[in-house]
């Protein structure tokens, strides 16, 4: 397994943070789509909603313009957070040595063409895995009608095939929206070297991802302790602001820094990956310099 450095990685996407301001109004919109499906959810579970059974039951309770309305709230949401993710990723293309070009980032061509190709690519990965979801229905629907009493069971055999999927599915999108926002891959091509970057460095980029769901789960904690400090703070009148309002900037600030620190992390390792390597051949006697290109051809152009 490749080696992975972590030191180098986190100080690398650490300086990145603060050496350009515009990845954070990119950041900005990403936490802003965050908070508000936290919000939203964080509404779901005070409902009591925890199962399929319970959620048909809320949405037969509603009436068609409230349903047509929180569909529309959360598509808003998922274009925020794409428009977000494929500038933010882009603003960051310092990283991979290349010129940032943050001079056109507010271009409306520019900021059009990353968010389309982000777009795309989110929209084959969701429809890949609600693809997924109906082909893990079928033995549930089955089951039903021949033997309720194994649905137990092909719930826990279903939790353990598709969560794995899900991980591989999440590596393969992350690793297909650098190729398409830092190369000039046609989109078929994108997903192909994509594919092959996993297949090659699968074992470490598993590592990694435990590796930041770590730091996220860490810095999650961190962030509720500061919410609940500033909350105190509040409730005894030393805060002149309310509760809500303190939770809601709050999580704005820190969680636009972390969507920040989180891409550009990704990205270092990226490029630690999938960047050509120059190493030694020894011909003849004589030593000599080849590049060796991990993938089939050269990822950034």
């Amino acid at each position: 397994m490749k080696k992975i450095p972590f030191p180098v990685l986190l100080k690398e996407a650490w300086q990145a943070t603060f050496s350009q301001k515009t990845p954070w109004v990119f950041g900005f919109f990403i936490a802003t789509a965050s908070v508000l499906v936290q919000m939203f959810n964080r509404d779901l579970i005070s409902l009591q909603i925890q199962s399929f059974e319970d959620l048909f039951r809320f949405i037969t309770e509603k009436t068609p313009e409230e349903i047509t309305l929180a569909c529309l709230f959360l598509l808003a949401l998922f274009l925020v957070h794409s428009f977000g993710t494929g500038n933010l990723i882009k603003s960051l293309s310092f990283l991979i040595k290349k010129p940032s070009a943050l001079h056109s980032l507010f271009s409306f061509h520019f900021l059009w063409k990353n968010f389309s190709l982000t777009l795309i690519i989110e929209c084959v990965f969701f429809f890949l895995i609600l693809f997924l979801l109906g082909i893990f229905s079928l033995p549930f629907f089955v089951a039903s009608q021949i033997n309720p009493a194994v649905i137990p069971l092909l719930q826990s055999l279903a939790f353990f095939l598709f969560l794995p999927l899900l991980l591989i599915l999440s590596l393969l999108k992350r690793f297909s929206l650098f190729y398409a926002l830092f190369s000039s891959l046609r989109l078929r091509v994108v997903f192909e070297t994509a594919s092959l970057l996993l297949s090659r460095f699968f074992s470490a980029s598993l590592l990694f991802f435990f590796f930041t769901l770590i730091l996220t789960l860490l810095f999650t904690f961190l962030v509720n302790i500061a919410i609940l400090t500033s909350t105190v703070l509040v409730e005894q009148n030393i805060l002149p602001f309310t509760e809500f309002s303190v939770r809601f900037f709050l999580s704005l600030l820190f969680f636009s820094w972390f969507s920040v620190f989180e891409n550009a992390l990704w990205i270092a390792f990226f490029k630690s990956l999938a960047s050509p390597r120059v190493t030694k051949k020894i011909t003849k006697g004589e030593e000599s310099l080849i590049e060796e290109n991990v993938l089939v051809e050269t990822p950034f152009v």
